[in-house]
């Protein structure tokens, strides 16, 4: 599994891409100045939809 996100001034995107290489993508709002609880918000919703 491999996990990229690009953080951005308004939106932190997140994409997941699994063994398989099937690609998903996830969309939070940006947060600064902790640009991290914005990253935390895009991953959660993806753990969530992760088999196993």
């Amino acid at each position: 599994m491999r996990i990229g996100v690009d953080i951005g001034g308004t939106f932190t995107d997140l994409v997941v891409e699994d063994d398989t290489g099937s690609r998903r993508t996830w969309k939070a709002s940006s947060t600064p100045p902790d640009f991290g609880a914005g990253v935390l918000a895009a991953l959660n919703p993806s753990c969530r939809a992760c088999p196993g």
